[in-house]
């Protein structure tokens, strides 16, 4: 850098010192610099992007088991109704109601 220091300042005719070379240079460090920051940006974005779909499928996949389950929470208490409604369920609760006084 000392070397580049050397060559790039310079003095004009009037006597200023000139620092083209060292702007130019710190310039395309800046724009590399720069592209970088872009790709490593970019790439935690997609990163990011690929991560919500994911997680998005995920969620849709977790509400049709829901779904599902609730679905088949639904038919089994209506199965259990229609157990507990029959003639047979009541009398056999009913036997065991007279065998437990008949005990006594």
């Amino acid at each position: 850098m000392g070397d580049l220091m050397a060559r790039s300042v310079s003095t004009n005719s009037e006597g200023d010192v000139t620092v083209s070379e060292l702007e130019r240079e710190l310039d395309r460090l800046s724009v590399e610099q720069a592209l970088r920051d872009f790709e490593i940006a970019n790439a935690r974005t997609v990163d990011l992007t690929q991560r919500l779909v994911d997680l998005s499928h995920e969620v849709t996949e977790l509400r049709e088991r829901l779904v599902a389950t609730q679905e088949a929470l639904a038919a089994a208490r209506a199965e259990n109704q229609d157990i507990r409604a029959s003639a047979t369920f009541r009398l056999a609760e009913l036997s065991t109601k007279l065998r437990a006084r008949l005990r006594r």
